[in-house]
C-alpha cells in the first residue's frame, strides 16, 4: 500500500488540475476544428457529446448492476460469518405499540436509524425546477437573516457592498451544494432511502397506522391512528383547555394584535425595535397548528400536546418576552434550578464534599402532569409581574410592566390553532410550543416552591427543577 504524505497529496491534486485544463483546452480545439462538419444534419461535435453521454450513461448502470450484485455477495457472506452471529444491535428500537406491522425487516431497519439520520443527497432526485425552488427559498432565508444582523448589530445597510457580497456568496454555495453531480454511491444509497420513506408510508396509510417521534426518548412511535386520536380526545376532555370555534380567526387576531402593537408605540411605552420585532407579517401570518407526540416514558403511553405557532400572530410578541424576561429567570433562580444531569451530579458531589450526604438521605423526584394546560391564566400573568417586581424590576428594556402584563395576555389569550380542519381557542394555560410559555410556566413554579426552596435551603439541603 503506498502512503502519501499532504505534500505529494497536494502535488497530486494539482497534477489532476492541470490534466483537467489541459483536457477542457484540447476539448474546445477540437470543437473549433470540427464546428462546420455535420452528419447527417447534426454537427460532429454534438454527435460526439451525445454519444459521450450515452456510454457514460451505460458505464454507471453496468457499475451500479455489479455494485449490487457485489452487495448482495457481501450480504450473504457476512451473514454466514462468525461475527454476524455474535453482533449485538445498539440502534434504537421503534416503539410499536400494535400486534403487527406491515413491515419488511430493511423497513425496519431503516427506522431504526432513528429520527436524527438525515437521509443523503434528498433534492438530487428532484428535477432542475424544484432544486431551483429549494435554492431561493434557503437563499431567501439565510440572506434576510444576514441582513437583518448587519443592520441592527453593525450598522451595515442591506444595500451595502458587502451585504450583496455576501448574499452573492450564499447563493453560489448553495447552487455548488445543490447541483453538484453525485458518485455512484451515493445516488444508489438516495435512490434506497427514497423508496424505503415511499414504501414505509405507503403501508402505514394502508393499515391505519401512525408513525411519530416520541417525546424525550426520541425514537418512533408506531400505533394506530383510531387510538391516537381516542388519546387525543381525552386528553382536550379531561384538560378543559380549549373550545372549538364556528370560524377563522386569523383576520380578527392580526389585526387585533396590530392595533395594539401600534397604539403601545404610538404611546411610546416601547421602542421601535421591539415593535419592529413583535409586529406580525401579514404575508407569513396563519393559524398555529397543533399535534400529539407520545410520551413512551410514561405508563399507558400518554400524549403531549404541541402548537406549532412559527407564524401565528403573536409569535413575534411571545420571542421577544422571552427574549426579555427568561435571562432575568436564568440569573435569579439559579440557585434551585438544574441545567443539566453534570450540573445535579455537581451539587451532589459538593453536597458529598460538606458532610451533608447520610446513609439516611432520602432523594424525592415529583412531576407535574399537564403544567402548560393548568395554569390559571389571569393568576399567571399576576404572578409574572410579582417575580419582575420582588427582583426589583418595574421596567424591562424600557418596557413598563403594565405593558409587560398586557403583551404577556395577549400572547395567552389570542393561542388559536388548527386541529384536524377544526379551529380551537386555548382558554387555560399556553401552548406548548409558544416560546414564552416555557418562561411563564417556570416563574408560576417559583412562587408555588420559593417557600418550600427557601425552607430546605436554610436547612442545607439541596432543591431544584
Amino acid at each position: 500500500m503506498i502512503y502519501l504524505n499532504r505534500d505529494d497529496s497536494i502535488k497530486y491534486e494539482s497534477k489532476i488540475a492541470d490534466i483537467e485544463c489541459q483536457f477542457q483546452q484540447e476539448l474546445k480545439k477540437l470543437e473549433e476544428q470540427f464546428l462546420n462538419q455535420n452528419v447527417n444534419g447534426i454537427s460532429l461535435v454534438d454527435s460526439l457529446k451525445a454519444y459521450t453521454v450515452h456510454r457514460t450513461q451505460q458505464g454507471l448502470e453496468q457499475i451500479t448492476g455489479n455494485m449490487k450484485a457485489f452487495q448482495i455477495r457481501l450480504f450473504r457472506r457476512y451473514r454466514r460469518s462468525s461475527t454476524a452471529k455474535n453482533k449485538i444491535g445498539v440502534s434504537p428500537e421503534p416503539i410499536i405499540d400494535v400486534s403487527e406491522v406491515p413491515l419488511t425487516d430493511a423497513e425496519l431497519a431503516y427506522l431504526r436509524r432513528g429520527p436524527g439520520y438525515i437521509r443523503p443527497n434528498q433534492t438530487w432526485l428532484y428535477s432542475d425546477k424544484v432544486r431551483k425552488e429549494f435554492i431561493k427559498g434557503e437563499h431567501d432565508t439565510i440572506t434576510e437573516k444576514i441582513l437583518y444582523n448587519l443592520s441592527t448589530h453593525h450598522k451595515v445597510g442591506r444595500s451595502s457592498a458587502i451585504s450583496k457580497q455576501l448574499c452573492n456568496k450564499v447563493n453560489t454555495c448553495l447552487i455548488d451544494r445543490y447541483k453538484t453531480p453525485l458518485s455512484v454511491k451515493d445516488r444508489l444509497c438516495a435512490r434506497n432511502d427514497l423508496k424505503l420513506v415511499k414504501s414505509i408510508r405507503r403501508k402505514l396509510k394502508k393499515a391505519n397506522l401512525i408513525l411519530r417521534i416520541t417525546d424525550k426518548s426520541n425514537v418512533f412511535y408506531i400505533g394506530r391512528s383510531i387510538d391516537f386520536e381516542q388519546k387525543a380526545e381525552a386528553y382536550r376532555t379531561r384538560t378543559n383547555a380549549y373550545i372549538e370555534l364556528t370560524y377563522n380567526p386569523l383576520r380578527e387576531i392580526f389585526l387585533k394584535v396590530v392595533h395594539e402593537l401600534n397604539d403601545l408605540r404610538v404611546k411610546k411605552l416601547i421602542r421601535a425595535w421591539q415593535h419592529k420585532r413583535m409586529l406580525p407579517d401579514r404575508r407569513k401570518t396563519k393559524l398555529a397548528h397543533m399535534y400529539f407526540v407520545p410520551k413512551a416514558h410514561k405508563i399507558g403511553i400518554p400524549l403531549r400536546p404541541i402548537t406549532s405557532s412559527i407564524h401565528a400572530p403573536t409569535t413575534g410578541i411571545s420571542r421577544l418576552l422571552d427574549l426579555l424576561i427568561r435571562p432575568i429567570f436564568d440569573e435569579k433562580v439559579k440557585s434551585t434550578t438544574f441545567i443539566d444531569g453534570v450540573d445535579l451530579i455537581c451539587r451532589l458531589m459538593k453536597y458529598q464534599e460538606e458532610g451533608l450526604l447520610q446513609p439516611s438521605t432520602i432523594f424525592c423526584t415529583f412531576d407535574i402532569t399537564d403544567l402548560y394546560t393548568m395554569l390559571p391564566q389571569q393568576e399567571s400573568l399576576d404572578i409574572l409581574v410579582n417575580f419582575l417586581r420582588h427582583f426589583g424590576f418595574e421596567q424591562v428594556a424600557g418596557i413598563p410592566l403594565d405593558v409587560i402584563r398586557k403583551l404577556a395576555h395577549i400572547v395567552l389569550t389570542e393561542n388559536v390553532f388548527v386541529y384536524n380542519k377544526k379551529y380551537y381557542r386555548q382558554i387555560l394555560g399556553g401552548a406548548m410550543g409558544s416560546p414564552f410559555t416555557l418562561t411563564l410556566a417556570n416563574i408560576f413554579m417559583w412562587n408555588w416552591e420559593k417557600e418550600f426552596a427557601n425552607k430546605l435551603n436554610s436547612s442545607r439541603e439541596i432543591y431544584g427543577r
